[in-house]
């Protein structure tokens, strides 16, 4: 399933330029795109704080605007 997530995100016309060359580069690489696909961002009790980057389980705009409008981030944030 994150796989596919991966290549959704990787098809995707993303407005965050410095995304697209961060998916790019992990292409082939399983155990990162899982790392990044295979689990959303936790919202925990000081807020969302992830490492910055490309996923659905990293800090980017696109998880930070499901979040603004008090919602889990779904696998179509993208």
């Amino acid at each position: 399933m994150y796989q596919e997530e991966y290549k959704r995100w990787l098809a995707a016309d993303l407005q965050d330029a410095d995304l697209n060359p961060e998916l790019s580069k992990i292409e082939g690489n399983d155990e990162e795109i899982k790392d990044r696909f295979a689990v959303a961002l936790k919202f925990g009790t000081a807020g969302l704080r992830g490492v910055l980057g490309a996923g659905t389980n990293r800090m980017n705009i696109y998880v930070a605007v499901s979040y603004t409008h008090l919602t889990l981030p779904t696998k179509r944030i993208v």
